[in-house]
């Protein structure tokens, strides 16, 4: 794979995180002395001075004089990678041999790499290890044991021996076992050089290496072994011996009784000696063992990969485990990568798993793929079984010729009891008689039984299809999944679930049902699948080994059906059964992400400590954005930029990378210089490489006149669409929902509503008309269930808390949506990325124009964000993934957040708390029970909990924030616009809507008061008011009324005492800037003017009410000079 340019290249030097310069990949450097490799190992030098090392991929030095606390954390960071009890015994070490932190520090990552250094180390002693106590050496042994690095382990035990380790007869039983496993040396010999001992467990070890299996076990037993590694390898031997003698039963409780995650080669024991068992069995017992089987293994596989172990031998055991189940989609997935399958790189390419492989693939239909297989294959059984399958599934029949013959020739192969078994099955199944097996009764008396009674059903089937199969299936549970299997092949996977179903109910075996819930989901019947799983868990009980495998497909099956809360339970418990689980785990955090539920995620994701690697494109780019938002890692951006590597022509995932890297810029997570450097670098090569993409762009501001018109067209495309000009101005009329605008911008829901509590048009909350209505909602908010929309929570964050919290705890109980969440999340982190500057469409200009909002506004918008985002966070929720209710909605994509709150109450019977009265239209036509905030209040203060005056500056407080249709109240608006110091802001608007105008004189009162606080010191708000009644007055007149009552309103504005030559500037532009908005010109001015100068020509005559008219006029513009000039010279005396 090619790296990105952007990606420093090896050798080269850079700091990401600490003052440090790390060296990454094959750079070789001279570490000082105390020097402590930070964040990764060190691999020694085979020859040369011992200070002289390499390092291997994202590997850091740093100073001798780091801190202690600095280097205690990176022998912490190392030690996670080791196996539970080495990680103790490590710990445990410092005290006595401070130099363990450097063999820790030095171990490289995987498995391989491992291997070699404790080879190397075995061979060319480090200065360090010189150093070395006794009592390090059988660690040591245990280390190169774990890696497999046989020789190095026989070593150092032989070395410890040798030195007078202590206990010595455990030291020399563990040498010896070692030296078995070389070429060169033997246990027997080994024992025999140390004859002078006299220790129950020397004996038992050379007892059983002379197959004298009674004595072996007689002086086990007697052996007092010390805890942890003692106890294990008698736990090991003893399970050995019980196994060499073919007593399978006995061996298994202790087994079970085992410690996986510290012993795992125990937990490997047990699943062969439950898969040894299973061959023997019937078909009930045999799924039961191979079922216990497969869990066992995948635990072991899961612990080892935490350590680099070799995961692969688990792997091997679990497809076999997977194939005794007839589980073959697990079976295959087990060995293949991503995506296909879950296996690591490692297991994947392992010859023993590749060789497991040809079987399942031939099985899956996979021809070709088991072709290439078979040339690792070496077993001539397991070559003519591939080749059997592969003819059976070219035949038409499964009793071809052909098929018959290939089964022969693999009967003809089989030398082992169980080889035997397969192959007889197949020549049963292709329609030939079955093999005399009578030499294989006293071992496997009961598997052999089952395949004589399918002989006996299968030989009678010929001409009569699947009748006798059917007829029998309750019969025998072999029968069952017989025919199950013919349906499948028949391509009835309905059919052949129904008959594991069936026959699991019958003989109340969770194994089978654990089948038929399988087959179900295979299906796609995952209510059904969810069923069975149920009924497999209670058949089973607590404890049961294959529980695991059930509440995995709880998880699949819940989160395809769109319930989230009991896909995370089970998610948790699945991962609560093996917390190794990477599957799980990533499950889990899918869950938490889908259900809004960040913080959770990552916690999850860092539980074992650092964050769990992402396998596949959509785990990374859940890890990359959860990472940007919570990782306190200098070195994040560095990881996410070198993991982008791995996709490196994935426009989306790479876009989305991006954007969230960018994200964390905004936040307070540290970056460094040279990290903000690379971000910029993989920023441009992605945008040169990816210029049209939707998912991260950037616009050459170099030239910002050619910016700003390439924005302006765009924008005017926009604003000229007729269809989105007529939902704007329906939603700015209050007649369209909110959600709307955020479909249309693209913009979350949650942050559409607090942008229009900050400006014009505003949020339409009140609906006056609705009143008894919204009245009998809130009646039942208070005795039931209530759902909250993103809008209620917005006008809750604009009160004072304590209010907030009396209006949340007077309704019974408040849930709402994980998308509502989610949404709210989404808004934050969107805010954060938008400057205070945007580019917007002015109409009167007909251009793209540059807004640049106060940074007191910002600050108020972010606020009232975070405090909404916090309490819905707080609220049970529900999960919503898609709309189930309403009518004429697809079910079948991802909901819009603002209608989820609307779908789960329609749903649920629910009542609707929501601020937008479009959206409560909505709800109450599908018959839902909506209120909002401001029907709570009046509810709350007829109930005398919120007394009148709270009530009145609760209101007074939305109403500031753009609340529109308020009722209007004298009281109540004045009390509002003093909190505004009487700017005519968000009081002004609301003046302006023709609902406001009930009372007509009162409201006009109220204008003029305004306007006579701010004409002084803020003239222009004063003509805002002006502006704001005459657009009110008008829009609330019949148009036949409209003249006289502007004139009115004219009148009485200029005759009030403070307008003097200053103001009367002002509130001429205040009038005409009302009249030009609903284009009523400004004949209702003039003639207001004509009638004032005609009081006062009948109040000092015509001369002097001349001069005094156009004294007032003295600083007015030219135009209103002229035409104070026009009345005076064309009034006309009564």
């Amino acid at each position: 794979m090619t790296p990105f340019p952007w990606i420093r290249r090896k050798g080269k030097t850079s700091s990401l995180g600490s003052e440090e310069a790390p060296v990454e990949v094959a750079q070789t450097v001279l570490a000082g002395p105390g020097a402590v490799a930070a964040g990764g190992a060190i691999i020694g030098s085979a020859v040369g001075d011992n200070n002289n090392v390499t390092y291997i991929d994202k590997q850091y030095v740093t100073d001798g004089g780091t801190s202690l606390k600095a280097a205690h954390a990176a022998f912490e960071q190392a030690l996670a990678t080791l196996p539970p009890l080495l990680q103790e015994e490590a710990r445990q070490l410092c005290d006595h041999w401070p130099d363990v932190e450097a063999a820790v520090n030095n171990l490289p990552s995987g498995r391989s790499a491992r291997n070699d250094i404790l080879e190397q180390w075995a061979k060319h002693e480090p200065r360090w290890l010189s150093s070395a106590p006794i009592r390090a050496l059988p660690w040591l042994g245990q280390l190169a044991s774990a890696y497999d690095a046989e020789s190095a382990s026989f070593s150092f035990y032989d070395r410890a021996v040798r030195e007078g380790g202590y206990p010595r007869d455990l030291l020399i039983v563990q040498a010896a076992l070692k030296a078995e496993t070389l070429t060169e040396g033997s246990a027997r010999s080994y024992l025999a050089a140390h004859v002078d001992l006299d220790s129950p467990l020397v004996h038992s070890v050379r007892s059983a290496l002379e197959k004298d299996w009674d004595a072996a076990l007689d002086q086990l037993n007697r052996w007092t072994a010390p805890a942890g590694s003692g106890q294990a390898l008698q736990r090991l031997l003893r399970a050995r011996i019980l196994l060499a003698q073919d007593q399978i039963d006995q061996a298994l409780p202790a087994l079970r009784e085992a410690d996986f995650a510290r012993f795992p080669q125990l937990g490997l024991e047990l699943a062969q000696a439950l898969l040894q068992r299973a061959r023997r069995r019937a078909t009930r017992n045999r799924l039961a063992d191979a079922q216990e089987a497969l869990a066992v293994a995948l635990r072991v596989r899961n612990a080892r990969r935490e350590w680099f172990g070799d995961s692969a031998e688990a792997v091997v055991l679990a497809m076999r485990a997977a194939l005794s189940c007839q589980d073959l989609a697990t079976a295959w997935a087990i060995c293949q990568p991503a995506p296909e399958g879950d296996a690591n790189a490692q297991e994947a390419d392992d010859p023993r798993v590749l060789g497991e492989s040809a079987l399942i693939a031939a099985l899956t239909g996979r021809e070709q793929r088991a072709h290439e297989l078979l040339a690792v294959v070496t077993s001539r059984f397991t070559r003519a079984q591939v080749l059997a399958v592969l003819e059976e599934r070219r035949a038409d029949s499964s009793e071809d010729e052909r098929v018959a013959e290939a089964w022969q020739r693999t009967w003809d192969a089989a030398r082992s009891g169980p080889d035997q078994l397969m192959a007889a099955m197949g020549l049963v199944e292709s329609g030939q008689a079955l093999p005399d097996l009578s030499h294989l009764k006293d071992d496997y008396p009961e598997a052999v039984a089952d395949l004589e009674k399918l002989a006996h059903v299968v030989s009678g089937t010929e001409g009569a299809g699947l009748s006798l199969l059917r007829a029998n299936a309750n019969q025998n549970p072999t029968i069952a999944v017989k025919l199950a299997q013919r349906y499948q092949q028949l391509g009835d996977l309905e059919k052949a679930a129904v008959t594991l179903q069936e026959s699991a109910t019958h003989w109340r075996d969770p194994q089978l049902m654990t089948l038929a819930a399988r087959g179900f989901q295979r299906a796609r019947n995952y209510e059904k699948a969810k069923e069975c799983a149920d009924s497999a868990l209670r058949i089973a009980g607590p404890g049961w080994a294959a529980q695991g495998a059930m509440y995995e497909l709880l998880v699949e099956t819940e989160s395809a059906t769109g319930n989230w809360e009991q896909a995370t339970d089970a998610a948790i418990t699945l991962l609560r059964l093996d917390p190794h689980n990477l599957d799980a785990r990533w499950a889990l955090v899918k869950c938490y992400v889908t259900r809004a539920q960040p913080d959770e995620a990552w916690q999850t994701l860092t539980e074992l400590g650092e964050a769990a690697a992402p396998r596949r494109r959509d785990e990374a780019i859940l890890w990359v954005q959860l990472g940007a938002r919570f990782s306190a890692d200098p070195q994040f951006v560095g990881r996410a930029l070198e993991l982008m590597q791995n996709w490196p022509q994935d426009e989306e995932l790479l876009g989305r990378f991006l954007a969230a890297l960018l994200w964390r810029t905004t936040t307070t997570q540290p970056m460094t210089a040279e990290a903000a450097e690379l971000l910029r670098e993989a920023s441009s090569d992605y945008l040169e490489r990816f210029p049209d993409s939707v998912y991260f762009r950037a616009l050459d501001a170099s030239d910002p006149g050619v910016l700003l018109e390439e924005l302006g067209r765009s924008l005017r495309r926009e604003y000229e669409d007729e269809d989105r000009r007529e939902l704007r101005e329906r939603i700015a009329q209050g007649q369209s929902p909110v959600g709307m605008l955020a479909l249309m911008n693209g913009r979350s829901y949650a942050e559409v509503c607090v942008r229009l509590t900050e400006e014009p048009p505003g949020l339409f909350a009140s609906d006056p008309t609705s009143a008894a209505w919204e009245a009998n909602a809130v009646q039942a908010a208070l005795t039931g269930r209530v759902v909250m929309d993103s809008s209620a929570a917005v006008s809750l964050a604009l009160l004072e808390p304590g209010a907030a919290e009396r209006l949340l705890g007077s309704c019974q109980s408040i849930v709402t949506t994980d998308q509502i969440v989610g949404d709210a999340f989404h808004a934050l982190e969107s805010f954060a990325l938008r400057s205070d500057a945007m580019v917007v469409w002015n109409e009167d200009e007909a251009q793209a124009t540059l807004h640049v909002a106060p940074e007191e506004q910002m600050s108020a918008l972010r606020r009232t964000l975070e405090r909404a985002a916090d309490l819905v966070r707080r609220l049970p929720r529900v999960a919503r993934p898609e709309l189930r209710a309403l009518p004429g909605m697809p079910a079948d994509r991802a909901p819009q957040a603002w209608l989820t709150a609307l779908d789960h109450a329609k749903e649920h019977n629910l009542v609707l708390w929501c601020d937008d009265r479009a959206l409560r239209t909505v709800a109450r036509s599908v018959g839902v029970a909506a209120f909002g905030t401001l029907a709570l209040i009046d509810a709350c203060q007829r109930e005398e909990t919120v007394a009148p005056q709270e009530a009145m500056v609760l209101r007074a407080e939305l109403l500031r924030h753009y609340y529109m249709d308020i009722p209007f109240s004298s009281e109540l608006y004045g009390f509002a616009a003093q909190a505004d110091g009487w700017q005519a802001r968000a009081v002004a608007a609301a003046i302006a809507r023709p609902t406001a105008w009930a009372d007509a004189q009162a409201v006009v009162r109220l204008v003029l008061k305004a306007a006579a606080q701010v004409i002084v010191p803020e003239p222009n708000h004063a003509a805002a008011w002006l502006a704001a009644a005459y657009v009110g007055l008008w829009r609330a007149t019949l148009p036949s009324h409209r003249a006289a009552n502007l004139q009115t309103l004219s009148i009485q504005a200029v005759t009030q005492p403070w307008v003097s030559a200053s103001s009367l500037p002002f509130l001429l532009t205040g009038l005409r800037n009302g009249a030009a908005e609903v284009q009523s010109g400004d004949g209702p001015l003039m003639a207001a003017l004509a009638r004032y100068y005609g009081q006062l020509v009948g109040q000092m005559g015509h001369p002097e009410a001349g001069t005094e008219f156009m004294s007032l006029f003295s600083q007015a513009v030219a135009a209103d000079k002229s035409a104070a000039a026009r009345i005076v010279i064309t009034h006309r005396d009564n």
